[in-house]
């Protein structure tokens, strides 16, 4: 999937707990990744992948 849109750091203390605390927020290379990013999608694009 491609999101084009605004993108905005997330500077706010309550949302950044709120997203550390959410499944999959953890960076799969490991290591220490401060910054979160938010895209306010404009345009979506890509592919849809059915499995079955």
């Amino acid at each position: 999937m491609l999101a084009r849109g605004p993108a905005h750091y997330v500077d706010d203390p309550a949302e950044l707990d709120r997203l550390a605390g959410l499944p999959g927020a953890a960076p799969w290379a490991g290591g220490a990744r401060p910054r979160w990013v938010r895209i306010r999608p404009e345009e979506v694009s890509g592919r849809r992948l059915v499995t079955g």
